[in-house]
């Protein structure tokens, strides 16, 4: 159950209410979320007491059965004979069918200083929740001491002026403030239940769990309405559980089994978005993306996708990128700078190769003399020579 809740500034005017009548029906006009795959869908739904609305996702045509008909009092019959409702819509994302319906007439909303939140209209919603209200079509309102009519009071501005020529003032109708509140009689006893929620949760689990092999289709259901009682009590889900579980069916994600996991690694990822801006170069330069910083590729991680082989939905999980590692180079030991106080010191006298090899020679020389001059010396003197007679 979802309310309309408004917030408003009213200076002169009070009884704000949607102008719907049978023959002038009002159009609430939201957007509108799957609860099944969480999906917040970009075109915006019409919902009206009075006259029917058939919106047809493949054409993105909405075509109002009772105008066309004329006639003033139409139902949406819902598939498999469960019904008929106000508005019956079909995520385009899982395929699954929802409904909604408007409880009762609006109400009307009465000057008060300061502005209280006040009900204008409630809805009952199956399978479907309502994000964001747009304020078109047609608004009434009275003058608060003449009681002047005002209608055709448009508020998509989120402002609205004009002149009451009985009281002799301008009115307005300033700072309008739209929110939708969950209105269900159980969300009094959150507190004392969460105990019993927790206990159910953890029941579903195991039991989807246990039936995966042998029942997978009675599993899936079990995890689906497990997925159900999270989102409706604004518990979050990791990415870790949407890696195991499917979001949209409750499927139990098991790559090679039940679903198909593909990793993309950081290369691949740079070079698909090389090419996405090229795709889309003809875009104003403020709608790219731009890296972190100027000039350098923005490191992107590993990504997973996994696709979920029974309603085959994609569960894409951007992982971070690994840290940088910095390489610190070893600092250079300074070269320490002679003291200018002591006295210089004489230059030492190097010898050259040159020099040391001369040396070296001279010395093996000096050797080789000192022995033959030793053998001269020991060998016996032997007798007369031819030298001997030759000499005078």
């Amino acid at each position: 159950m979802l309310a309309l809740v408004l917030t408003a500034e009213l200076s002169g005017v009070t009884n704000l209410r949607p102008d719907d009548t049978e023959a002038n029906p009002f159009w609430y006009t939201f957007k509108v979320q799957c609860t099944s795959c969480r999906e917040i869908h970009g075109n915006n739904v019409a919902l009206s007491r009075f006259v029917s609305l058939i919106s047809d996702v493949a054409s993105r045509k909405t075509i109002y059965a009772s105008v066309a008909h004329k006639t003033p009092k139409e139902m949406n019959e819902m598939s498999g004979s469960r019904g008929e409702a106000n508005f019956v819509w079909k995520c385009k994302n899982c395929k699954r069918e929802s409904s909604a319906n408007i409880k009762a007439a609006p109400a009307a909303y009465e000057q008060n200083d300061p502005p209280k939140k006040q009900k204008i209209v409630e809805f009952d919603c199956r399978g479907l929740e309502f994000v964001e209200f747009q304020p078109e079509g047609e608004w009434l309102a009275e003058g608060t001491e003449s009681g002047t009519k005002f209608t055709g009071v448009e508020l998509t501005e989120g402002e609205w002026f004009d002149y009451d020529e009985k009281a002799g003032e301008e009115v307005g109708i300033t700072n309008l403030k739209w929110e939708i509140r969950t209105n269900h009689p159980c969300y009094v006893f959150i507190a004392m239940a969460t105990v019993g929620l927790q206990a159910r949760l953890s029941y579903l689990t195991d039991a989807a769990h246990a039936l995966a092999t042998t029942v997978p289709e009675t599993s899936a259901y079990l995890m689906n309405r497990r997925n159900a009682l999270t989102y409706n009590h604004k518990i979050p889900v990791s990415d870790v559980e949407k890696q195991h579980v499917c979001v949209a069916c409750g499927n139990i994600l098991i790559p090679g089994s039940s679903a198909v996991l593909a990793i993309e690694t950081d290369k691949a990822l740079r070079k698909r978005a090389r090419r996405s801006n090229q795709r889309f170069a003809h875009q104003p330069a403020s709608e790219i993306r731009k890296p972190a910083v100027e000039g350098k590729i923005e490191r992107m991680g590993i990504s997973k996708t996994i696709s979920c082989g029974r309603c085959a939905r994609k569960t894409t999980i951007q992982l971070p990128p690994p840290p940088v590692v910095g390489h610190v180079k070893p600092q250079r030991a300074k070269p320490s700078k002679p003291d200018k106080s002591k006295a210089p010191e004489a230059p030492i006298t190097k010898s050259t190769a040159n020099a040391v090899s001369k040396k070296r020679a001279k010395n093996r020389k000096a050797g080789l003399q000192a022995l033959l001059t030793d053998s001269k010396a020991a060998k016996p003197s032997s007798g007369l020579s031819l030298a001997s007679f030759m000499k005078k």
